[in-house]
């Protein structure tokens, strides 16, 4: 892998089943994330504010936040810190949310580039990612 250049591996974590115990936090070598037994943040661990952040820190203008269906106010915090460093927020919408309670909250911060139906999501995160969005 490039240094500053993604091979395009993606980390994907489902909280519903278990199988992460930990935040997934990326670390300075660009590309890599690891569990971490951080703090509860919002109650909760793993946290989207945990993981949004520490990508904001780490990508800068290339980074790329998703905020999908879920309860509470995780999230709104990171979406924070993905646009103060240049990077772009996809959120879903109310209509195609089972939870809009995440989803609410990153739209309330006014840093939503993107507010799309689940089933537009795809698309446009490959359309920023193709074209480049942040470099």
């Amino acid at each position: 892998m490039t240094k500053g250049r993604s091979a395009c591996r993606t980390s994907i974590y489902d909280n519903t089943r278990g199988k992460i115990q930990g935040a997934r936090r990326a670390s300075p070598e660009w590309g890599t994330l690891s569990l971490s037994q951080t703090e509860l943040v919002h109650f909760v661990r793993p946290s989207a504010d945990l993981l949004f952040e520490s990508v904001a820190a780490t990508s800068k203008q290339r980074a790329i936040a998703v905020v999908l269906t879920g309860t509470g106010v995780d999230g709104n915090m990171g979406v924070r810190a993905i646009k103060k460093m240049g990077g772009t927020v996809i959120v879903q919408d109310e209509q195609t949310s089972e939870f809009f309670g995440m989803p609410f909250a990153a739209i309330q911060t006014g840093c939503a580039d993107f507010i799309l139906p689940l089933d537009e999501i795809p698309k446009a995160l490959l359309t920023l990612v193709l074209r480049g969005e942040g470099e």
